[in-house]
């Protein structure tokens, strides 16, 4: 991983402070609480985050790992998203129905349950056709050229790696792929997956960085939702839910028509200095 992808990968666009107004603006209502996970109380909490309000819930690594935390050291540091992921439904408190979002992603109107489960209670998730057809052989070359590269290559390669375990299971994948927006879930279902999985998915605990062979959370439980009836597909628009990246002043016209659209829930990826005041400009809307 070079120099620039390091400093990209953690610059703070203040994506926590945005994601959190738009669900003290659009969701309050109708949220019980806010579970935000750090590696620990110590530094990583933002300054401004004021943690006595009544629905916010610190909730740190500690807490989640449970068995997979050293007893040597009695600690744990991990920079693994899909790790981590794979463990927040030990979060103390955790409602069996619940809305997983990253720090970039936001909501863009009044939403209610019934925009993220059905009657049932089973979730909503937002997809797009995707073909999964040559997705072995492309997993093998994303794997090779993925061995040191922590961005887009490696996220492919892992997506890959949690479909072919997939199929090889269950023998057969939905063609679908969710949009990289909040994702709502059930921890029934992921514990269902987590059983059907359970080497797999303790492997990619243990990693405290992410890998190739990594199991991604969102995409295994997707298909277990698909083929256990326990989801519901929506087709998306783009008023419905959005992911742009802005890496060049030509994509900033996408955050033009994210503000004509407000879609109910969007992602804005953004790891460039020079366009990130445009972002937060369309943020403070």
């Amino acid at each position: 991983m070079d120099e620039k992808s390091i400093e990209t990968k953690y610059i703070d666009n203040d994506e926590l402070r945005f994601s959190l107004r738009s669900i003290e603006k659009y969701a309050i209502h109708m949220i019980r609480y806010i579970f935000i996970v750090v590696a620990n109380n110590e530094s990583q909490i933002p300054t401004w985050l004021d943690t006595r309000h009544p629905k916010i819930r610190i909730i740190t690594h500690r807490q989640i790992f449970g068995e997979f935390i050293s007893p040597e050291t009695d600690q744990i540091f991990n920079f693994n998203s899909d790790a981590i992921e794979n463990c927040i439904t030990n979060i103390p408190g955790l409602s069996n129905n619940f809305v997983y979002f990253n720090d970039d992603c936001y909501l863009g109107r009044t939403v209610q349950k019934s925009d993220f489960f059905d009657r049932a209670g089973y979730p909503k998730i937002y997809v797009k056709e995707r073909s999964y057809k040559n997705f072995e052989l492309q997993k093998e070359i994303l794997e090779m050229k993925a061995k040191k590269d922590f961005g887009a290559l490696q996220f492919e390669a892992s997506l890959s790696n949690t479909i072919a375990l997939f199929k090889r299971r269950f023998e057969s994948v939905a063609d679908f792929v969710h949009i990289h927006v909040a994702y709502p879930s059930t921890k029934a279902l992921i514990n269902e997956c987590k059983e059907n999985f359970k080497d797999e998915i303790k492997r990619t605990i243990l990693q405290p960085f992410r890998t190739v062979k990594d199991i991604k959370m969102q995409f295994i439980t997707f298909q277990c939702g698909m083929s256990f009836n326990q989801i519901e597909a929506v087709d998306a628009s783009n008023d419905r839910a959005r992911f742009i990246v802005i890496d060049n002043d030509e994509q900033l016209s996408q955050l033009d028509e994210l503000a004509r659209e407000r879609p109910i829930l969007f992602c804005i990826n953004c790891d460039s200095r020079n366009q990130i005041q445009r972002v937060k400009a369309l943020l403070y809307l």
